[in-house]
């Protein structure tokens, strides 16, 4: 059984966004080290989600993920316009199922 199946999709996705909450705060930080191993964290959890199954159905949003990530590493949020409280709120409902099971 390969590591994103023991881990499950919800897993992943409540991970993905504790660690795009890390991108954020690091790049208001303006920490480049931070920011960088965030968003290879966060690459690796999207590569994960990307070769799960029951994901495939998904697939284009967890892209439009990685692509928003992209824009914030580049410092050009004009492409999605999406804000972190967007982001947090997109991901509540995923850390809250994973917390009551």
């Amino acid at each position: 059984m390969n590591k994103t199946k023991q881990r499950g999709s919800l897993f992943l996705m409540a991970n993905l966004g504790s660690e795009i909450s890390r991108v954020f705060s690091s790049w208001r930080k303006g920490n480049k080290e931070l920011l960088e191993t965030s968003v290879n964290r966060s690459n690796k959890i999207i590569d994960d989600l990307l070769a799960d199954e029951q994901m495939k159905k998904r697939a284009s949003e967890i892209l439009i993920l990685r692509d928003v990530m992209d824009d914030l590493v580049k410092n050009n949020l004009a492409n999605y316009r999406i804000n972190e409280a967007q982001l947090q709120s997109y991901f509540i409902p995923f850390a809250l199922r994973v917390m009551s099971k």
